[in-house]
């Protein structure tokens, strides 16, 4: 009994350890390699693409369902594609159940024998939301939908004036293999052919297509809308095939003259465009005002009219020049009652 109960010990203790040794590998890269959530990982030998590793939930590679996971010549087993039922998966999940249990630890993914087998390491350089530089060392490629920034530097509106325009780019890599071996910099050539259809889409466009004609903030007009979805279908029929990257939204966020002395212009030509603007709606409401009064006074009675006209005489103080009907005033004024009458019928 005692014996059984060390040797269970032994192994459990064996296994632990075991586990512990893959994972602080793992950590280094050697012979394993740790996958985070929404990530890709690619294994080199002998310093050449070998095959890459994928962690994203719901998702899979193409060639998993196709037994072809190492045909380095065909990239487009890489293409991450939406997993379909437990069914279609289930070879594919006995294997990775089987794994789990003997290393339970998730995210390890097993590499290869050292310096043969490595994970590619690069540098990469991208502009996040904020629209501010970032510069990291990584091994891995993000495979979920991330938000990029863009500075279009002075793009000339119609009128030729150059203005700097800032986007956010909703993208998503939908081939990490293509990404990172097909095109050097991934990120950079996407948004070199981003900047350039929009440089071209842009060009026809007017400042006023930027804004609200109401509100003064920044709106997708029809034109500037048109504009994006042309960008839009450029990037699905050249970046996907090309480098593996899809584009799901594009947005402009600022845009700006490119110097200090047209962008005082611009700004003071919309705060005069602000003010007419609200002129304008005075204008209009003081006009619903007359048309009113106005037609009030076409059902006031003449002698109604009379009486009002006299009561802006009396406090208007100058001479006044009545334009109106053909009245008998003499008539109507004398039948206007000056007094309140007395219990007794008579005027006081």
């Amino acid at each position: 009994m005692k014996t059984t109960i060390i040797i269970s010990l032994l192994v459990i203790g064996i296994w632990y350890l075991a586990q512990l040794v893959i994972y602080l590998y793992a950590k280094l890269g050697w012979f394993w390699v740790v996958v985070k959530e929404g990530e890709s990982v690619a294994i080199m030998r002998n310093k050449a693409f070998h095959k890459m590793k994928l962690r994203y939930t719901g998702h899979h590679f193409r060639g998993d369902l196709e037994g072809k996971k190492e045909d380095i010549d065909n990239l487009e087993i890489y293409n991450i594609e939406v997993s379909p039922n437990k069914e279609a998966l289930s070879a594919y999940s006995a294997k990775a159940h089987f794994f789990s249990v003997v290393f339970p630890i998730k995210g390890i993914l097993w590499v290869g024998v050292p310096p043969f087998y490595e994970v590619h390491r690069y540098t990469f350089k991208w502009t996040d939301d904020h629209l501010k530089e970032r510069v990291e060392d990584i091994n891995w490629i993000l495979v979920q939908k991330y938000v990029y920034g863009i500075t279009l530097d002075k793009i000339e509106l119609e009128g030729g004036i150059p203005y700097n325009i800032e986007l956010l780019v909703t993208m998503q890599i939908t081939n990490p293999a293509k990404a990172l071996f097909r095109v050097k910099r991934w990120f950079d050539a996407s948004i070199e052919r981003i900047s350039g259809w929009a440089r071209d889409e842009f060009s026809s466009l007017s400042l006023d297509d930027f804004y609200a004609p109401t509100s003064g903030e920044l709106h997708a007009g029809k034109k500037l809308e048109l504009a994006l979805k042309k960008i839009l279908g450029f990037t699905k029929a050249e970046l996907i095939p090309q480098f593996g990257v899809s584009v799901d939204i594009v947005q402009v966020v600022k845009i700006d003259p490119s110097n200090e002395n047209l962008r005082d212009v611009t700004i003071k030509r919309e705060v005069a465009k602000q003010e007419a603007l609200a002129v304008v709606e005075k204008a209009n409401g003081e006009a619903a005002a007359i048309r009113i009064v106005n037609k009030a006074a076409e059902e006031m009675s003449d002698k109604a009219i009379v009486l009002k006209g006299f009561d802006a005489i009396r406090h208007a103080g100058a001479n006044v020049t009545l334009v109106g009907k053909d009245l008998d005033l003499s008539r109507m004024i004398i039948n206007i009652p000056t007094a309140t009458a007395n219990k007794k019928g008579g005027a006081e």
